[in-house]
């Protein structure tokens, strides 16, 4: 995927790709798993890293940014408050999945609390 975004930048003319790849722990939103942020740090700097060996071209060098990757579930909805983020636009928030039900059980309750989710509102599929 990373490589993917990589050529796709590259094709834009771009000189970076941002990986919003988020570490937290579903079980304590104030956390964030630390092996799994130092993973998407490092298999971004060495997809990167792959990129420029394989580059052919004479083209300017991408970097890949992964900026909520020390970020707590907590800090990332908080960052979403701060920018006004429509919930509505979520991805799992009309889904019908069992990953989108997932998601909105572990992030509706920090939205509630951040102001960004009102419970007037309703989930396409009934739940809350």
């Amino acid at each position: 995927m990373l490589f993917a975004a990589i050529a796709h930048a590259e094709a834009l003319s771009a000189q970076r790709v941002i990986w919003p790849a988020h570490p937290g722990r579903p079980e304590d939103e104030n956390a964030i798993d630390l092996d799994l942020a130092s993973s998407i740090i490092d298999r971004a700097l060495l997809v990167e890293q792959l990129a420029r060996l394989d580059n052919q071209h004479d083209s300017a060098v991408i970097s890949i940014e992964t900026p909520h990757a020390d970020l707590t579930d907590r800090q990332l909805v908080g960052l979403a408050a701060d920018l006004a983020v429509p919930v509505k636009t979520l991805w799992w928030w009309g889904g019908q999945s069992d990953e989108a039900h997932r998601q909105r059980d572990r992030w509706l309750g920090l939205f509630r609390e951040s102001g960004l989710w009102k419970p007037a509102e309703t989930v396409a599929s009934g739940r809350a």
